[in-house]
């Protein structure tokens, strides 16, 4: 194991100049290999460890016991040791997002604060190729399928090159203990439906699909590194303040001119743009639209050969809702009943109370037909690209137990019509 952590470095540079590593350390197999194996090279390479471990206040007592094996571990290798619990489901509900993005969110914050050289976290080949696969899934670019980098900003991934396999026969030959998150056993989540059904499925197909995902992404990012190269080259020559020269910018190759995108946005925002915004800014350059939102506050606009972020001025849209009661028969008369965009009906015996119009609420859920998870009303307006000017006052119709029906993404599963189904509520909106 400790050869591959030695051939990332090589390949990556990750110990070059580096006075101290923060290990990030749940108590798993992964990171406790990672910890003992930095251990015993940090002499050779010059570097001191600090270990930080941060308790996400999800599992209760087990969150605990692995807060005091991690502290307890730290102190039999004589390393400093620095901890912090916080709370991720509070985080998750106050942000309107998913838990594993609250965890992940805190966790980092807490690294950051505590890191005084570079993070190592002990994300493996099989990590990797679980994010692979799920950005394939989920639709991604030349970037997505490169995997989890190696090396990002003080970050960096030693273990990237070992496989699972590897990691934990290195637990056994050295004696090392670890726990396990319970967590991790569960087919709750996209990843842990990856790891334990998908990955053992591709191993059937070939015992070394780990392996060659590795090696494919190791080539992806160097073609990757190749692109962003030349994108950065042609960013320098057009930025110029908070202004981008977009002059013959339909010449250029699409992956270069989005890559361009992707800086100046970084560039003046200081973060990076999703794809829906990349595509958007781009139709904003070659002429498609006039302006698209990035923010609730700025539009991204062409004018006089210039791409810049303008104050978005934006004019919230309003609309007449409707409600009507027909008996199902009659309803199944109605056409284009289906249609999400604009209407949709709902089983008035399985209403709780009476049905009113609310304010949209972030935080709100609500379990939609079809879906089979409960989301936030954020997550679902995010998702179905509603564009900003028409969210503060987007139709939402709840009885006493909840939301029912929102405009443009659909009815709660629990006032679904089905063959039962005597008297029908039918929504319908209109913009004014």
């Amino acid at each position: 194991m400790i050869d591959k952590i030695l051939e990332a470095n090589k390949e990556y540079s990750l110990f070059s100049g580096v006075k101290n590593i923060t290990v990030a350390v749940s108590g798993g197999a992964d990171s406790v290999a990672l910890l003992h194996a930095l251990n015993s090279i940090k002499d050779d390479f010059g570097f001191s460890l600090t270990v930080a471990h941060y308790n996400h206040g999800i599992r209760g007592e087990e969150a605990d016991r692995d807060m005091v094996f991690v502290g307890r571990f730290a102190s039999s290798l004589g390393l400093p040791f620095v901890t912090e619990k916080g709370d991720a489901p509070g985080y998750s509900v106050k942000k309107g997002v998913s838990l594993e993005t609250a965890a992940r969110d805190l966790r980092y914050d807490f690294l950051n604060r505590v890191n005084t050289g570079v993070i190592a976290t002990a994300h493996n080949a099989n990590d990797n190729a679980e994010t692979v696969i799920f950005n394939m899934a989920r639709g991604a670019s030349l970037n997505g399928v490169c995997g989890i980098p190696p090396k990002r900003d003080n970050i960096i991934r030693p273990l990237i090159f070992c496989d699972r396999e590897t990691i934990e026969k290195y637990c056994r030959q050295n004696g090392l203990p670890f726990v396990t998150d319970s967590t991790n056993l569960l087919d709750d989540c996209s990843r842990n439906i990856i790891r334990h059904k998908v990955i053992p499925v591709l191993a059937e197909i070939n015992p070394a699909c780990i392996e060659n995902v590795s090696k494919m992404c190791r080539n992806l990012n160097k073609d990757a590194a190749f692109l962003d190269s030349q994108a950065e080259a042609e960013f320098r020559k057009r930025i110029k303040n908070s202004k981008l020269t977009v002059k013959d910018f339909s010449q250029l190759p699409e992956n270069i001119a989005k890559r361009i995108i992707i800086l100046f946005f970084k560039h003046i925002f200081g973060v990076l743009p999703d794809m829906y915004h990349i595509e958007r800014i781009y139709d904003v350059i070659i002429g498609r639209i006039p302006k698209t939102s990035v923010s609730r506050d700025k539009s991204a606009v062409c004018k006089n050969g210039c791409l810049f972020f303008d104050d978005a001025q934006r004019k919230d849209r309003t609309f007449s809702t409707e409600i009507n009661r027909f008996t199902y028969e009659d309803f199944r008369k109605l056409k284009n009943v289906h249609d999400l965009l604009s209407i949709n009906a709902v089983d008035c015996d399985k209403i709780i109370g009476d049905v009113r119009l609310i304010e949209k609420s972030g935080s709100d859920t609500v379990k939609l037909v079809g879906r089979g998870v409960t989301k936030t009303v954020k997550q679902l307006m995010t998702e179905k690209k509603i564009p900003l000017e028409y969210r503060k006052n987007l139709p939402i119709i709840a009885d006493d137990g909840g939301i029912v029906w929102i405009y443009g993404i659909g009815v709660a599963e629990r006032v679904k019509t089905d063959k039962s189904t005597k008297v029908v509520l039918y929504f319908n909106s209109r913009l004014l």
